[in-house]
């Protein structure tokens, strides 16, 4: 008997992923507070990037249907987003350190800006 057909459940980029994309945004929308945060936000998006692009390879390869089957595009699946971990950890592609520098910037400047701008309101006269 089986419980869960082939057609029911299919190995998708969005579920392995799920939990990287969760603590970005986690990460992101509660505001970055430590280099930390940054930094590992930047390697998750990295860690999701680099696995949509093994899984959009992996397309262009044409399937002999010899050992095609549910556990090996599971398995697949699976490989590929320890693959892009682990890419994404040893750093070598250098998307991860690009967006933690630019972001690193842009992160100072708000807080730049922020700080700034919390002057100026006080000097602001309402009326005469």
């Amino acid at each position: 008997m089986e419980i869960f057909g082939q057609s029911k459940v299919r190995p998708s980029i969005s579920n392995p992923m799920q939990g990287k994309a969760e603590n970005i945004a986690q990460k992101i929308g509660n505001g970055v507070q430590k280099d930390a945060d940054l930094e590992s936000a930047a390697q998750d998006f990295e860690a999701i990037f680099l696995h949509k692009m093994l899984e959009s390879m992996r397309k262009t390869v044409p399937k002999s249907g010899l050992l095609e089957s549910f556990s090996g595009d599971m398995y697949q699946s699976m490989f590929d987003e320890e693959l892009a971990g682990e890419m994404s950890k040893r750093g070598e592609v250098g998307l991860a350190n690009f967006m933690y520098k630019q972001l690193d910037v842009t992160n100072s400047q708000n807080q730049n800006s922020n700080s700034s701008n919390s002057k100026k309101i006080v000097d602001i006269k309402l009326g005469d």
